[in-house]
């Protein structure tokens, strides 16, 4: 009886010792109890620990958001696309497109898509996809090949036909897409799984006689599953934020608006809100302000296609220059006609 009350008092002590921390201060007067060095002794340590949870409260926030969307995103991948002929693009309650637009903002804690390394689609995907990935999208440097010009017609669909300009933004050259959007996509594979899906998803809708043999189902089954590995990275400089998963996860939006279900749709940008919510704002995003125009771009034309309220509104979510008018010709690309 003795032993077992001994044991759940030293359980509930050594309990309280984990939650309250004690630090022991030595005097030899007891005056120095009193004194202003001892007092800021004491609020030091309790400020120390009070970021400490602080801290710890955040992570743990941070992970439960990513799992929450990490389970969504699960959920609704182990639902199949629509198939080219059920596909509801060509009306105008569903259609939408992928656009990748520019700008500038601050970007703290970002990286230079010069620094990154550049992964070869050659060793990502199946040998029977290889033929059709340079069509879909070209994936040599940009300063390796003239990708000023019009590439030939037969390749890189996604920068030809998919990479659209905004007014003043990245006005005929579409160097920002290209060296750093691209750079970007290129640095990760959630990031590079999600463009071809929906370039490749493109091709078929403007070209159905020109077929090529990506398999869009399992690409899309690819995507889901490099992006559920990316949220559970938390480490300092982890995958679960950053701006690779954020364009990953934008272009996963799309690609659903396009082809696929609403309410996945619906996950991913619910995803994007917490995701760039835990990133400190879109004015946090990197690509010196490319990747807030893009989500912003998306949100704009996504509201005016489903008459539903904004992702990111202002309200909740401030920005460099505020959402760009929504232009349906430019966010559907051909697809209207199709």
């Amino acid at each position: 009886m003795d032993d077992d009350s001994n044991v759940s008092s030293g359980s509930r002590s050594g309990s309280a010792a984990e939650s309250i921390d004690f630090r022991f201060l030595n005097f030899t007067n007891p005056a120095d109890a009193r004194n202003a060095q001892t007092r800021r002794s004491v609020r030091s340590h309790v400020t120390s620990k009070q970021h400490e949870k602080q801290r710890k409260a955040a992570a743990a926030q941070a992970r439960r958001t990513t799992e929450q969307y990490a389970d969504g995103a699960a959920s609704s991948s182990r639902r199949p696309p629509m198939s080219r002929s059920t596909s509801s693009i060509g009306s105008p309650d569903t259609e939408a497109s992928s656009p990748d637009e520019s700008p500038t903002s601050p970007n703290p804690g970002s990286y230079s898509p010069g620094s990154l390394v550049r992964l070869n689609p050659l060793e990502v995907y199946p040998e029977e996809w290889h033929p059709y990935l340079r069509p879909v999208m070209v994936w040599q440097s940009p300063h390796k090949h003239n990708m000023t010009a019009k590439a030939n017609n037969d390749e890189d669909h996604y920068i030809n036909t998919m990479s659209i300009d905004l007014q003043e933004t990245d006005v005929a050259s579409r160097g920002l897409i290209r060296d750093n959007f691209l750079a970007i996509v290129f640095s990760d594979r959630a990031s590079l799984h999600a463009t071809i899906l929906t370039a490749a998803a493109h091709w078929n809708k403007m070209r159905p006689t020109q077929t090529h043999r990506i398999n869009l189902l399992q690409l899309r089954g690819m995507a889901i599953q490099e992006i559920n590995r990316s949220l559970v990275d938390h480490s300092a400089g982890g995958r679960a934020t950053s701006d690779a998963l954020i364009a990953a996860v934008g272009k996963m939006a799309t690609y659903e608006l396009l082809f696929g279900q609403r309410d996945t749709f619906h996950t991913h940008m619910t995803g994007l809100q917490r995701m760039v919510s835990l990133r400190g704002g879109l004015q946090a995003l990197g690509l010196d302000g490319l990747l807030e125009r893009i989500l912003l771009w998306i949100d704009s034309n996504a509201a005016s296609i489903t008459q539903g309220p904004l992702y990111f509104p202002p309200a909740a979510f401030s920005s460099s220059n505020g959402h760009p008018a929504p232009d349906r010709r430019l966010f559907l690309l051909g697809l209207q006609r199709q």
